[in-house]
């Protein structure tokens, strides 16, 4: 099924159409960075002028390159954000993003302008600076791929290079990454050459790490998640680490840019989604994400409560291995009440609180704090602390205590500070001799 706008690349003049609802065809997405604002976009004033004629040449040298590749490609229709969603409408945004998941999975292919970093820069040139990759560590692969508007098979041949030594501009995109993850079909242009990645079937989730970079291509939503499983943990974990890597223009697009994702998740799932985490696997490990550099406050952290990654900008990481299956969560003495909304989204829990525990007190490994040293709420740590297991995992045959550190704001309520991670092999006796009680995180 078509957007509710795409342009017409085959027509002449090229214009913007408005297919009727439930119209079906073939159109192309593309996935690029705007690199600031953009001179010719849609508007509520020139939408009249864009269904007539598009203005090709006040266009990016991306979007042209673009309109060029899909005509290339025999395919009729091109679906870009700047010109297929009115700008200045909160309206037609918010009802396109809604969209967002199924208009790039319906795609018939996203071309995906990895190597330029501005709309105004193009692909299907040269682009000068960088070495090309390291060819004897290449593979050669012989495919066959689905071509033209039949998508009839065609023969191809293509090197798999494993050199990681440059990240494109695209893969440091925040709202690349459910364009990447939910397109069937990904046409990908770099610097030094152009990829190829089909997905017509859903596979599970995997990742692979090179030099320490995620491939998002391989970073894909399996067609079914299990209520509860471990592979839905999974999944979202990789999802939200390679994410939080990226770069976002406005920090208030935290959970927007990966709604997309989400709601494909949702689809195949049917778990319930609240500000960035799972309901029926929030014990599986989602609760423990911590910082790779702890962040300052900042007005946008109310966007979510304090127990969601999305509360601080940034880099997140979980204590688990990225392999699917390396690392099991078993069952602690913490168990899920429920997440109700009351001035903001609270989590309530049942589990074992503990004064805070000193570097030395036992076989401390290592403390992830949310925040630096110096914000106000880690100075207010030192007057009213609180600590409360959440999961306790064994990785290797030794069982590794986690714990988070809280700060009591009022009656049994709690914002978070971080993580504790005690040492493989730690004693635990001390956990269950402590009394449970309730426990509700904001």
């Amino acid at each position: 099924m078509l957007p509710p706008r795409v342009i017409d690349v085959q027509s002449i003049p090229v214009k913007l159409v408005a297919p009727q609802p439930n119209d079906c065809g073939y159109y192309a997405c593309l996935s690029y960075c705007w690199g600031g604002d953009q001179d010719t976009k849609l508007k509520t004033s020139n939408l009249p002028q864009f269904l007539r004629e598009l203005p090709i040449e006040s266009l990016g040298m991306t979007i042209q390159d673009a309109i060029e590749t899909t005509r290339g490609l025999e395919i009729p229709y091109l679906w870009v954000d700047a010109l297929c969603i009115i700008q200045d409408s909160a309206e037609d945004k918010h009802c396109q993003v809604e969209r967002m998941h199924s208009i790039y999975r319906n795609s018939t292919v996203t071309i995906a302008a990895a190597c330029a970093a501005s709309h105004g820069e193009g692909f299907l040139r040269t682009q000068p600076g960088l070495d090309g990759p390291d060819h004897s560590k290449c593979d050669i692969l012989e495919l066959r791929i689905p071509v033209g508007p039949d998508l009839e098979d065609a023969d191809i041949t293509l090197h798999q290079c494993m050199d990681d030594r440059y990240v494109e501009p695209l893969d440091r995109r925040g709202w690349a990454l459910q364009e990447f993850v939910l397109s069937p079909r990904l046409l990908i242009f770099g610097h030094h050459e152009a990829r190829w990645s089909c997905q017509p079937v859903r596979y599970p989730m995997t990742t692979y790490t090179i030099h320490g970079s995620s491939n998002t291509m391989f970073l894909k939503v399996p067609e079914h998640l299990p209520l509860g499983s471990s592979e839905l943990a999974q999944t979202w974990m990789g999802i939200v680490e390679n994410y939080s890597q990226r770069q976002l223009s406005f920090a208030d697009d935290r959970l927007l840019a990966i709604a997309a994702i989400a709601e494909e998740i949702c689809r195949v799932s049917g778990d319930k989604y609240l500000f960035g985490m799972w309901k029926s696997v929030i014990l599986q490990g989602l609760l423990v994400w911590y910082c790779d550099k702890p962040g300052s406050i900042s007005e946008c952290r109310r966007r979510s409560p304090t127990w969601s990654w999305a509360s601080l900008d940034g880099s997140v990481l979980f204590p688990h291995e990225s392999t699917v299956g390396r690392r099991v969560w078993v069952q602690t003495p913490t168990t899920f009440q429920d997440i109700v909304s009351s001035d903001g989204l609270e989590l309530r829990l049942c589990s074992r609180l503990f004064n805070p525990f000193r570097k030395g007190d036992l076989n401390y490994l290592a403390y992830w704090p949310d925040l630096r040293e110096g914000a106000d709420r880690n100075q207010e740590a030192s007057r009213t602390p609180a600590r409360v297991v959440v999961d306790m995992a064994y990785y290797s045959g030794d069982r590794e205590v986690i714990l988070l550190r809280l700060m009591q704001v009022g009656s049994s309520r709690y914002e978070r500070l971080g993580i504790v991670v005690l040492a493989r092999g730690a004693e635990t006796n001390w956990i269950e001799a402590a009394p449970l009680q309730d426990v509700c995180i904001i």
